[in-house]
């Protein structure tokens, strides 16, 4: 499950979250879903034209679209249920 972290403190969040839960700050999630992608090592969503994750530094290539992996994660929820 891709995550986003809080800008002030880089906690880590799912994405339907709206506030930090450590220190409060409000936490955004860019409405462009095509220039997000999801880190590989950490499992944070970044811009795409990032050429490192700023989190924990993993280069381009293991940067992930974003998009096909939130479609992708949504249809086996649905298939689950």
């Amino acid at each position: 499950m891709p995550y986003i972290r809080c800008s002030a403190c880089a906690t880590k969040h799912l994405p339907v979250a709206s506030t930090c839960t450590r220190c409060g700050h409000l936490l955004t999630l860019p409405s462009a879903l095509r220039q997000l992608s999801t880190c590989a090592r950490c499992d944070s969503v970044v811009d795409w034209h990032l050429t490192c994750c700023p989190w924990c530094g993993a280069l381009r290539s293991f940067l992930r679209r974003y998009r096909e992996l939130l479609l992708i994660s949504i249809s086996r929820f649905v298939q689950l249920r």
